[in-house]
C-alpha cells in the first residue's frame, strides 16, 4: 500500500531516498531500478569514465559494438523521459558522510549539501598506466585490457602481443592467459617482458613457450601507432623495432574518488570495495556499491546487472527501515 506518511517524512526533512555517486552504466542502472519503484534519487556525475578512450563497447545485448558514450547518453535519456523521481545533479560529488543517525550528507563540487537515506557508490575505476612512452595514447585503440571487450575485430590479424610490465605472479599469469586467448584471433602471439630477463626461466613462461607462445625480453623504449591505424610499433632500447596488430595488457586499477575511505568501508586485497551480500551492500549499512569500483570483473554488462541489484537492495532496506520506525 502506498504510504503518504513515508512520503511526508521525506518531504519534511528534505531527504532523498538515495544518493548515487557515479553516472556510468552501474549508477544509471541503479537509478533506473529505483525510478521503477518511485524512489527519490539524486545522481552525481564526475564526467570521468574508464572506457572514455574506447570507441566501442562489447558483450552488451542490443548495444554490441556501440560507442560507450552513446550507451550512457541513451540510458540517461530514457530515465529522464519517464522517471520523474530521478534528479540528475549534473555535478560531481566531493565528500560524503553519515550524519544524524543513518542519514548521509553529500557535498557536491559547488559546495551544496544534499541528504539521503542511502548511498550507492558507482564511481567506477581507472587504470594505472605504466610509464612507457606512447602507452596512454594507444590505450583503447591498439592496447586492449580484455579479449572479450576487444578481440573479435582482430580476427585474422597477422600477429599480436601481450605485455608483462612487473615481475609478479598475477601479471605474469594474466599475460599468459591473454596470450592463449588471443590465439583465437591470430596464431602468432608474443609475450613482451620489457627487460625482465629473469622471466625467461620462469616455469610458467617456459611452459607458455612450449605451447607455442613467443617471448621477447628486450626493454621497451616507446610505443607508436602504425601508419594504417590498425597496428602499433614497439621500439626497443637497442633501437630495433617490432610491429604488432594489438597488445593485450591489464594494468592495475584503482577506484575513483576517496568516498570508500570517507565512509570507512572494507576493501578487498585488490583494492575494490568489499561487498557483504548479494544485494551489493558494503560493510556499512546504508551504503551500497556497484560496477567497476566493487568487482574484479570490470565490464559494462556486469556493471548494469550490479546496478539493478543495488537498486533492489536499497529499495528493500528503505522498506525495512520504515517498518522498524513505525512509518507504516
Amino acid at each position: 500500500m502506498f504510504s503518504q506518511q513515508a512520503v511526508a517524512h521525506n518531504a519534511l526533512h528534505d531527504v532523498s531516498d538515495v544518493l548515487i555517486i557515479g553516472q556510468g552504466p552501474a549508477g544509471l542502472s541503479a537509478a533506473l531500478a529505483l525510478g521503477r519503484v518511485r524512489r527519490n534519487v539524486v545522481i552525481f556525475d564526475s564526467g570521468e569514465y574508464r572506457n572514455q578512450a574506447s570507441s566501442h563497447a562489447h558483450t552488451i545485448p542490443t548495444h554490441d559494438h556501440k560507442n560507450p558514450a552513446v550507451i550512457r547518453q541513451e540510458m540517461a535519456a530514457e530515465i529522464k523521459a519517464k522517471y520523474t523521481t530521478i534528479t540528475f545533479a549534473g555535478i560531481a560529488a566531493q565528500t560524503v558522510s553519515e550524519v544524524d543517525g543513518a542519514i548521509f550528507e553529500l557535498k557536491d563540487a559547488n559546495g551544496r549539501l544534499w541528504k539521503g537515506k542511502k548511498v550507492i557508490l558507482a564511481t567506477g575505476s581507472c587504470d594505472v598506466m605504466p610509464d612507457i612512452s606512447g602507452y596512454k595514447e594507444l590505450w583503447g585503440k591498439r592496447i586492449f585490457h580484455c579479449p572479450f571487450c576487444h578481440g573479435f575485430e582482430e580476427t585474422g590479424a597477422p600477429n599480436g602481443a601481450t605485455l608483462i610490465n612487473a615481475d609478479n605472479a598475477a601479471e605474469i599469469m594474466t599475460a599468459i592467459t591473454f596470450g592463449h586467448l588471443a590465439r583465437q584471433f591470430t596464431p602468432n602471439i608474443t609475450i613482451l617482458t620489457n627487460g625482465l630477463a629473469q622471466l625467461d626461466t620462469n616455469e610458467k613462461i617456459v611452459a607458455a613457450k612450449a605451447h607455442g607462445l613467443k617471448v621477447d625480453s628486450r626493454p621497451i623504449s616507446k610505443l607508436t601507432p602504425g601508419d594504417s591505424g590498425s597496428s602499433l610499433t614497439v621500439e626497443f632500447v637497442d633501437g630495433s623495432r617490432s610491429t604488432y596488430s594489438f597488445i593485450y595488457h591489464k594494468p592495475p586499477t584503482k577506484i575513483r574518488g576517496d568516498f570508500a575511505q570517507q565512509l570507512g568501508l572494507l576493501m578487498t586485497p585488490a583494492g575494490d570495495i568489499a561487498i557483504a551480500n548479494m544485494f551489493q551492500q558494503t560493510s556499512r549499512r546504508g551504503v551500497f556499491a556497484a560496477g567497476d569500483c566493487a568487482t574484479m570483473l570490470k565490464q559494462v554488462a556486469v556493471a548494469i546487472g550490479a546496478g539493478v541489484t543495488a537498486g533492489a537492495g536499497v529499495n528493500v532496506q528503505i522498506l525495512e527501515d520504515e517498518f522498524a520506525n513505525g512509518w507504516w
